[in-house]
């Protein structure tokens, strides 16, 4: 017994002070490599021949090796002097787009989804346009406002 108490105590000891192993994802590809730029940066992989992509209404499954990224790093405001207001967000049912100081140039909008999508786009008729949104599923999207080519703003819209 005097001799069982002391080598339990160690082999506690021994266990709490060791040091565990993790593996992360990794895949084993024929070639492949990553490039970068001051705009952007792309990943490729050589032998994933087909690559597919379902959707339902709240989830994205990408099959395959390389999976894309989606980062949003900055929405700017690109028209100075023009005020846009976009309500109430987040929204369940419907959109509003406010626009005070535009010279009553014709504005549009686009609705994207986070994938780039267009769900919706439209004009703007006057000061405020509301429009639908209850059919677009929950999640985030981003709102563009241009006139002719020019983009004024864009803003992040939440649909609940």
């Amino acid at each position: 017994m005097n001799r069982v108490y002391p080598m339990f105590v160690l082999l506690i000891l021994l266990t709490t002070h060791s040091l565990g192993q993790s593996a992360g994802p990794s895949v084993v590809n024929s070639a492949g490599g990553q490039g970068e730029s001051a705009t952007m940066s792309i990943v490729w992989s050589v032998g994933e021949v087909v690559t597919e992509t379902f959707q339902s209404e709240d989830r994205v499954l990408t099959q395959g090796v390389l999976q894309p990224e989606i980062i949003v790093t900055m929405v700017e405001d690109f028209a100075a002097g023009i005020r846009v207001d976009v309500f109430p967000n987040p929204t369940r049912d419907r959109l509003t787009v406010s626009v005070k100081d535009f010279g009553g140039e014709e504005l549009q909008f686009s609705l994207f989804d986070v994938s780039g999508t267009i769900v919706k786009k439209g004009y703007i008729n006057g000061e405020t346009e509301t429009f639908p949104v209850v059919e677009l599923s929950p999640g985030m999207y981003f709102l563009r406002i241009i006139s002719g080519a020019k983009e004024i703003k864009v803003f992040k819209v939440v649909k609940q």
